[in-house]
């Protein structure tokens, strides 16, 4: 073999380190078998016109690293690679290249409204944290969250959730699916099958995947979970969100609300309520918490300031009932806080000081606005093509498709132009539905956004529609029937 390797005599990386990288990548892949010879430091010297010293490091860390050995008097060799070989860059590149693409591409209607945060207001109350907390800040955080933030969670979700709670009730965590994964440990073995609402949560369920969890997927009736359905699963668990129904916006009537209570009575069970988008209502008065009406302590509450305030602070909460609590503050000792301290006394503060009421306030009508200009375009505009559902509150809307469409062919079109819609999945729904968030288009982007997806709506009439709906039909009762569901 010819060793002509790059070496960069003024680049960043050291000489020695470039040499043993080289090497390395040899032996990897091939180029260098096991019992080839490499050259002697001197004779390496030559080829490279690198100092001893330089090639004597390189070599001894390839020796540290079992790559090569050195046999007295006679020379190096490389040894027999055992580990398994890694995929190429261009493997991993090339096997998920949608993603990739759709990750530099920007998404128009996702994330927040770029207008709705006041950030020179958050650096400044991020800057009074660093001047003022100092102390606090060199200590690592309490693993359930910081208490000031705590206490002014408890306030603002008993006066616009109707939640009832003390503080030491609270844990926070960096998202829901981090919380979920504190909270399934500490259930019993013999609960571990949960009900879900279908469609649903799916990233939800992922986690009681991960966890081992036997999965039953409960259809909506009347605006919720179907509570006798649960029954005859044998379910110890619900997961719900019933004042916004996640995806298709419905909310559970007082009557179905006070059902799913009993059963949790009567199995002994429990019930975790997302309580997503409830802050974002903009027909009729807001939906007080399913937590609100627990008397037995069956509710584990969920919320996120994801949608709220940024993406990016990534602050859940949990509220835990108190015999759910003692199980955790055995267990506690074993976790590390997920959220960051940082941002929690951050949003402590802003909490404090009435900015959050005042944001909120704000973002309500900035989505208000943004739900009335999308459905009565839609209605207007593609009432043929579509009916809009989950208007009534949230960030994004339910298309439900009236004709026979490719929805694979829909969702291309729409990543083509920066629109990022969702297809909704369920087990025993025929219906074909998207999901379309508004969330992150800017108002002055709505008539663009708007006209595109009218375009894409119209343009996307498929003669293998029927077939892609039969097939996906077929899938279905092929997995009910492996299942028994």
């Amino acid at each position: 073999m010819i060793f002509d390797f790059p070496i960069i005599k003024n680049g960043k990386m050291p000489l020695y380190l470039q040499l043993y990288k080289n090497l390395r990548g040899s032996i990897r892949d091939g180029r260098l078998e096991a019992g080839a010879r490499i050259p002697a430091i001197r004779e390496m010297k030559e080829i490279t016109g690198l100092s001893r010293t330089t090639i004597e490091n390189a070599y001894q860390q390839l020796m540290m690293e079992g790559y090569i050995e050195s046999r007295h008097k006679v020379g190096y060799f490389v040894l027999p690679l055992e580990i398994a070989e890694p995929p190429s860059p261009d493997f991993l590149v090339s096997e998920d290249q949608e993603s990739y693409r759709r990750e530099g591409k920007r998404v128009r209607n996702a994330g927040i409204d770029p207008n709705s945060f006041d950030f020179s207001l958050w650096r400044k109350l991020l800057a009074q944290v660093l001047r003022e907390e100092n102390e606090e800040l060199n200590r690592s955080g309490d693993v359930t969250g910081e208490m000031a933030l705590k206490q002014q969670l408890r306030d603002q979700l008993r006066r616009d959730r109707g939640v009832n709670c003390s503080p030491d009730q609270i844990v926070i965590g960096a998202g829901v699916q981090v919380l979920l994964g504190m909270l399934l440990p500490m259930l019993p073995k013999e609960m571990r099958r949960v009900g879900v609402e279908d469609p649903g949560f799916v990233k939800a369920q992922y986690v009681f995947e991960d966890y081992g969890w036997e999965i039953v997927k409960i259809p909506l009736v009347d605006g919720g979970i179907d509570v006798k359905q649960l029954k005859e699963t044998k379910s110890r668990l619900a997961y719900v969100s019933p004042s916004h129904q996640y995806p298709t916006g419905t909310v559970m009537p007082v009557a179905k609300r006070e059902d799913l209570l009993r059963w949790a009575e009567e199995e002994q069970g429990l019930i975790v309520e997302d309580d997503y988008d409830s802050y974002l209502r903009y027909a009729g008065n807001p939906i007080p918490a399913l937590q609100g009406m627990d008397q037995g302590d069956r509710v584990i509450y969920l919320g996120s300031f994801s949608k709220l305030l940024l993406p990016a602070l990534r602050i859940s909460y949990m509220i835990l009932p108190r015999p759910l609590l003692r199980a955790f503050q055995e267990k506690k000792n074993r976790l590390t806080p997920s959220a960051s301290k940082l941002d929690q006394l951050t949003l402590a503060r802003f909490m404090q000081e009435g900015h959050y009421e005042r944001h909120l306030r704000r973002i309500r009508k900035i989505y208000r606005k943004k739900n009335l200009l999308l459905t009565e375009f839609l209605a207007k505009e593609a009432g043929d093509l579509v009916s809009v559902l989950g208007i009534e509150s949230g960030v994004h809307l339910v298309l439900e498709i009236k004709r026979e469409v490719s929805l694979d062919q829909i969702m291309k079109k729409a990543r083509a132009k920066g629109i990022d819609l969702e297809r909704i999945g369920s087990v025993r729904s025929a219906h074909q539905r998207l999901l379309f968030p508004y969330s992150g288009i800017a108002l002055a982007e709505m008539d663009g956004v708007q006209k595109d997806l009218l375009e894409i709506l119209k343009g996307s009439e498929s003669d293998d529609g029927a077939n892609e709906r039969a097939e996906s039909s077929g899938d279905r009762e092929s997995k009910d029937s492996k299942t028994g569901k």
